[in-house]
């Protein structure tokens, strides 16, 4: 950076979960009434949202209950947010930076962090998604409702989006630091078939440009030839499908009964998670276990986020250096370029930069 006096103020944007039983319903609530998530006109969306909310609650809240009464996403998180400013003290040597959370379902949400940021009263700010692979789902919708708070509590510090990083070393390394114990541990029930499990998302979404699956696809790539495994031995599933939808596919069900017809053990990596989630961990640990157990799946096991692994955080730290140098105003990500296809026309990078 040339000033090193500089306020930098790194927002790090995740889903949010609850915290307790009662808010599983709100958080479902504000989950499905997403115009991100659910394209529906407002009068339509609301009372589909409230609907699908009432019908998950009871479900959700026995999950939220076996993991102790709330998700720990929240605290994970902010283990990420404390090691990411650690990390920039080197990596922004001088600067006065501080690293925020902005949850989009569940406290903290857009409108609080956006008050904390404003009093910190930065010179810049620099969005950095916990969703390495972009979607309108989820990061463009984090990022709508952040400039929503950032004009009502004034703030109008020049603000960068480091959009997504699905290639980014650091996360690719990290993965498979991740992933190598387990993977060698299946090794002795035989040849292992690697699922990367990302989240659901809708078709329509899909068919409307979103680059999501494109982002994970390349994800799953990376990680997979740095970890020498055969094409034939890996597979991009999706799980946590909800509402009455069609969703994107193969499922992670899908491919795990596949594998038990098959006589091949199994490794399951929630690549699109980079932080521990109540939900999704008992959705792998529990439901998906018993499924693989069930269908006579040799062996099952199952690979930990990310989290604060140093790789990890180094590569954070490297893309907020690299964004900070740059002019304000314009998206980022790894390599510092679109990396979408043309036909994602999702992607907020313009199409003319298509190399």
């Amino acid at each position: 950076m040339s000033n090193a006096t500089q306020r930098v103020a790194v927002v790090l944007f995740n889903l949010g979960a609850p915290d307790g039983p009662d808010s599983v319903r709100p958080f479902l609530f504000n989950l499905f009434s997403d115009p991100g998530f659910l394209r529906l006109p407002g009068v339509f969306r609301w009372p589909v949202a409230w609907f699908i909310a009432r019908r998950r609650t009871r479900a959700a809240q026995e999950i939220y209950f076996r993991s102790g009464g709330g998700s720990p996403l929240l605290t994970n998180t902010e283990a990420q947010a404390a090691a990411l400013e650690t990390a920039l003290e080197t990596a922004l040597a001088g600067a006065d930076v501080r690293v925020f959370v902005a949850m989009r379902y569940w406290y903290p949400m857009a409108d609080e962090t956006a008050q904390r940021v404003a009093d910190f009263n930065p010179d810049q700010v620099l969005l950095l998604p916990l969703y390495p692979q972009y979607s309108m789902a989820t990061t463009a919708s984090s990022v709508r409702v952040w400039h929503r708070s950032a004009r009502v509590w004034r703030l109008t510090a020049p603000t960068r989006l480091l959009c997504c990083y699905p290639v980014d070393r650091g996360f690719v390394d990290a993965s498979v630091a991740r992933i190598r114990p387990a993977y060698g541990q299946t090794t002795a029930s035989g040849r292992p078939r690697l699922l990367f499990s990302a989240h659901g998302l809708p078709d329509r979404m899909v068919r409307a440009g979103d680059p999501y699956p494109a982002q994970c696809e390349a994800t799953a790539r990376a990680i997979a030839e740095t970890l020498a495994i055969d094409s034939l031995d890996w597979v991009v599933s999706y799980q946590s499908s909800v509402a009455p939808l069609k969703w994107i596919g193969p499922s992670t069900e899908q491919e795990i009964e596949r594998a038990g017809r098959d006589g091949v053990p199994v490794v399951v990596y929630p690549m699109t998670l980079v932080a521990e989630h109540a939900g999704t961990l008992m959705e792998v640990e529990h439901q998906y276990a018993k499924l693989s157990l069930s269908c006579g799946v040799p062996h099952f096991e199952q690979v930990p986020a990310v989290g604060t692994h140093p790789d990890f955080i180094a590569g954070l730290a490297r893309l907020v250096r690299s964004a900070a140098d740059g002019p304000p105003g314009a998206v980022t990500n790894a390599d510092g370029d679109r990396t979408c296809p043309v036909t994602c026309s999702g992607c907020p990078w313009p199409r003319k930069d298509v190399r």
